[in-house]
């Protein structure tokens, strides 16, 4: 069983206290009652429920078994195959076969036997209860004790799990007071309660036992050593790694706290794992108010066009987050991607839910570019002459801000170096993302081979960026479906069109919303047109994080998309796993894109977004949305 981070003492002080800031307060449909309308809330932003045509949610309607798989894997993000098929005989042509196929893949639904799952069957609040404490593992962050807490549930083969709910305060039991109602099947209103409240306790627990609070036992201007106790009591201890030397403010006996232990490495030195981490993790426990009350973020700039910049930094936790600057008619021509830039105002920022997500978005007067030291050496590349050569590795001598001799060491997977030789004058980028290790007690630095290119190829390269022809645009688009219409309706992120007597209802990125009006004639370009999962008449098909063409627009993937370039370093019968700037990428592709795909390959990976699991685990590569692979050798 998974160990416990949490004890149950600090259980009802904290995450009980549900966070109600993440419920929306808005009151979105006139037929839930008050104590369900922020669960419901919640649930609706996050795209897992959605109400009726006539704009009533149906809080008195059951739930049957198919849409209850359906809400569970949208809630815990769990991916989708939707050409997948469950083992259940009477779920292959079901509207929720992809979604019940997901769940059970999960562990989270079991048939009926008889090779049967029943998907039109009602669920009853006593199996409601069963799949949450199974799903998001809630017997973990409780002292079941046993006692009954209503008569009606002893005995009840459901009795340990409806406990667990009324012990975590997710329940509290029927109108009456008296009884839980084991047997009655579940409304809409209270899975919806349900299912909310244990989803906000799973992300509250996982962002406690994400972190760890410990000493420093060991520290240089390189490395920090954090010795912390483990869930069990035992000791334990993490490295953070500081990038050329910069480490002046951690000391030995600091108390500190080390974030995002889901992202830490680890390695085998003698037979021992060693655990590490960057600086960006590292936060001493009484400077963390101060770090959140501050005014400003700096960050880097990962995706920029004339209308909006967006901006990824790490919050005071040391969590990814991003801000995206909007620029007036199409003005901007100074910000580009890699810029390094501070967004001020920090507590003026607007946001809005777009997909579920939190979306933080300012003005054009908060950001402005980092005043970068003059002298070269000390910028993000270096220059230096090939010392020694062989066709695993490269070695570069060059001199660092302060006129010393430094070297660093280029790896060549698969020995695949014919290109460099000793005494070639090279240029070495990306310096803060090589790596370092002591080695018989010396830094010792590498980092990987696109980061290393010959002077006189420089200006070769530049030349061959260009734009995406519009052959292989479409060719690259060719790997989503596409449909085509006239714009018929418009929000702030989503546009309604008609086409062959259907309505597609396209989920887009916003900044495309500008140049598109009622009347257009457009393509939609996305990777399923899929039916919602509550069946009726009139409702749309669904095209999530589509692409959207008007006439014959160019640049549509790249302008509406996010990419990143990297390495395939694991290749599966669907997916493939690509390293780029030390982060692993898990892309779902087709069998026909990946017969060409080879481990090694340098490929570019179009995506709607780039997001970690919600379901944090150590070791899970951060997920593409949507994603269109080109490979590039």
């Amino acid at each position: 069983m998974k160990y416990k981070l949490i004890a149950t003492g600090i259980l009802a002080g904290s995450l009980l206290s549900y966070s109600t800031s993440a419920f929306a307060n808005t009151h979105k449909f006139p037929d839930v009652p008050a104590w369900a309308d922020k669960s419901v809330n919640y649930l609706v932003d996050k795209k897992v429920l959605s109400g009726y045509p006539d704009g009533t949610f149906g809080s008195s309607d059951s739930l049957d078994r198919a849409a209850a798989a359906t809400i569970m894997t949208k809630a815990l993000g769990i991916q989708v195959d939707f050409d997948a098929k469950p083992s259940f005989k009477d779920s292959q042509n079901h509207w929720a076969t992809p979604y019940i196929a997901a769940a059970e893949k999960a562990g989270i639904i079991k048939g009926e036997g008889n090779g049967i799952f029943n998907p039109s069957g009602k669920v009853t609040r006593a199996a409601m209860a069963a799949m949450l404490v199974n799903a998001y593992k809630l017997q973990d962050i409780t002292n079941s004790n046993g006692q009954i807490t209503f008569h009606d549930l002893k005995g009840h083969w459901g009795e340990k799990h409806a406990n667990i709910l009324i012990q975590t305060e997710i329940s509290k039991g029927t109108e009456d007071g008296n009884n839980w109602s084991p047997n009655r099947p579940i409304t809409r209103a209270e899975a919806a309660q349900f299912l909310a409240k244990s989803d906000q306790i799973h992300h509250q627990t996982k962002q406690v036992e994400n972190t760890v609070v410990g000493v420093i036992n060991d520290a240089d201007s390189y490395y920090v050593t954090v010795t912390y106790k483990d869930a069990n009591g035992n000791n334990q201890e993490v490295t953070i790694d500081f990038p050329n030397g910069s480490n002046s403010n951690f000391k030995n006996g600091d108390k500190v706290k080390v974030a995002n232990k889901d992202q830490w490495k680890h390695q085998i030195i003698y037979g021992q794992t060693v655990f590490y981490t960057d600086v960006s993790s590292i936060s001493k426990v009484n400077e963390e108010s101060n770090k959140q009350q501050q005014n400003h973020v700096v960050g880097v700039i990962n995706d920029a066009d004339p209308y909006y910049v967006t901006v990824a930094y790490k919050d005071a936790n040391g969590n990814n987050q991003e801000v995206t600057i909007d620029f007036p008619n199409g003005s901007n021509s100074n910000f580009k991607n890699g810029d390094k830039v501070k967004v001020a105002n920090k507590n003026q920022w607007k946001h809005q839910i777009i997909y579920g997500q939190t979306v933080f978005y300012t003005d054009v007067s908060s950001i402005s570019k980092i005043n970068e030291e003059s002298n070269k050496q000390q910028e993000n590349h270096v220059v230096g002459v090939i010392n020694d050569s062989d066709s695993y590795y490269v070695t570069v001598a060059y001199k660092d801000a302060n006129g010393n001799s430094q070297e660093v060491t280029i790896d060549f997977p698969n020995g695949s170096n014919s290109n460099f030789k000793n005494g070639d004058k090279v240029k070495v980028t990306n310096k803060n993302q090589w790596k370092h290790q002591k080695i018989y007690g010396q830094t010792v630095f590498y980092t990987d081979v696109s980061s290393i290119s010959k002077i006189n190829e420089e200006s070769n390269k530049q030349q061959e960026n260009h734009v995406m022809t519009k052959d292989k645009e479409q060719s690259l688009l060719g790997q989503l479906k596409k449909r085509s219409g006239t714009v018929t309706k418009k929000s702030e992120d989503s546009l309604d069109i008609s086409s062959e007597n259907q309505t597609i209802r396209a989920h887009v990125n916003p900044k495309v919303l500008p140049n598109i009006q009622i009347g257009d004639t457009v393509n939609v370009y996305a990777q399923a047109f899929e039916m919602a999962p509550i069946l009726l008449k009139d409702l749309p098909f669904e095209a999530r994080n589509a692409i959207i063409q008007k006439g014959n627009e160019q640049n549509i993937l790249e302008n509406q998309y996010k990419k990143i370039t990297g390495n395939v370093t694991g290749k599966s019968d669907n997916s493939i796993l690509v390293s780029s700037n030390n982060i692993t990428y898990e892309v779902d592709t087709s069998t026909e894109v990946l017969q060409d795909i080879v481990i090694g390959d340098t490929v570019n990976v179009y995506a709607a977004s780039f997001e970690f699991s919600p379901i944090l685990l150590a070791g899970v590569p951060v997920k593409a949305i949507s994603p269109i692979v080109e490979k590039t050798n």
